[in-house]
């Protein structure tokens, strides 16, 4: 029984949540332990995809 030896219940909506949580936010602070260029790489497609977005919401604005 999960509950009984601390492990994750998988049929359990929480438990399931919880690790997505972890795994999500793992991957957001282990982007600096990579190689520069590869965390330089990383950093780049992220600022790209934010600006994107953020043109994408002004247009949005600006139409409604």
């Amino acid at each position: 029984d999960p509950e009984e030896d601390g492990g994750i219940d998988w049929s359990s909506e929480v438990d399931r949540l919880t690790v997505m949580k972890m795994i999500m936010k793992m991957a957001d602070i282990s982007t600096p332990t990579k190689s520069y260029e590869l965390h330089r790489a990383w950093t780049k497609l992220i600022t790209e995809e934010f600006y994107q977005q953020v043109s994408q919401l002004k247009i949005a604005l600006y139409c409604t």
